[in-house]
Parts: structure tokens; sequence; C-alpha cells
């Protein structure tokens, strides 16, 4: 599976980071800083023990220089970039391919179905807390007790994708 992480900021870089161990991760970001530091030495996440992991997705400032379309779109900016982020999401996406946004605040799905379509649009909760401490390192990341869930202004087809997801 690939997957494109649109916003990689703490939290899409830890979704980013810990997604990697499993499928084929591309993080897209602005900062150079961090682009450069999870290129040279891998993305680092503390864990809530104290411990450090490292994580080895791609990153890139440009999504037009990506050379293949993508199974997952997951966003991350904030709400005032949604926009801008579904677009580039259904640039990204092959045509069966699903946008989910784990992003804060209200509205954001609506934006992006009406860019990427009501058939290919997901929300999500995720409770947990990441604070991005620098250039390609995140800390401390997670919470003993997380909660997710999902939902789409349309039933069908992409609620069993995000479930097979």
């Amino acid at each position: 599976m690939r997957i494109a992480i649109i916003g990689a900021g703490a939290m899409g870089s830890l979704f980013g980071g810990l997604l990697s161990t499993a499928a084929e991760v591309t993080l897209i970001r602005r900062s150079e800083d961090h682009i450069r530091a999870v290129s040279e030495k891998g993305l680092v996440i503390e864990k809530n023990d104290g411990s450090f992991q490292t994580y080895h997705p791609s990153v890139t400032a440009a999504p037009e220089s990506i050379g293949h379309k993508f199974d997952l779109a997951l966003i991350f900016t904030k709400s005032y970039d949604t926009e801008s982020a579904a677009k580039i999401a259904q640039k990204l996406l092959h045509n069966s391919g699903v946008a989910l946004t784990l992003q804060n605040g209200m509205g954001n799905l609506e934006i992006i179905e009406e860019i990427v379509g009501k058939d290919r649009a997901v929300a999500g909760v995720y409770v947990s807390r990441c604070n991005d401490t620098g250039s390609g390192s995140g800390a401390p990341c997670g919470s003993r007790r997380n909660h997710d869930s999902g939902y789409s202004s349309e039933a069908g087809s992409v609620e069993r994708d995000c479930q097979s997801i």
C-alpha cells in the first residue's frame, strides 16, 4: 500500500513513521529543514517510555514530482490549508484511492469531498498528543489511551476501504 501524508507536522510525522513499517509512505511537508533531516537521519520519534525509534519514510516538499499514485492520502494540515491539501490528494490518488482527514476542526471533510468526491473522502478521529520538537524529530508521541473512529457523509465502499486500512 502506498500512503501520502499531506501535512507532516507532529501528528502527520507520527502517523507516517508508524505506518512506514507496513506500507510505502511519503511525507509531504513545506519545511526544508525537516525534509533534509528526515532524508539524512530518518524520522526519530520519542515514545512515552523515553525510548527512541527511527523510521525511514520518503519525504518531499514537491508532491508534483512524485512519479506514482497512492492508495491513501492522510491529510493533517491546518484547516486553512484543507483545500490545497485536498487538491494535492486528488492529483496523487489513483482512481479508487481514498483521502482520509484526521484534522482538528469542523468542515474539513466537506471541503475534501467537493474536491475528491464524496465516495473517496472520509474523516476520522484520533486522540493523542505529539510535539514537533525540531527537524526530523517528535517527542513525546502517543498516549496510553487512544481512540479512533471514522465517518463519511455517504456510506459505502469507502468505509470498507478504511476498515481494511
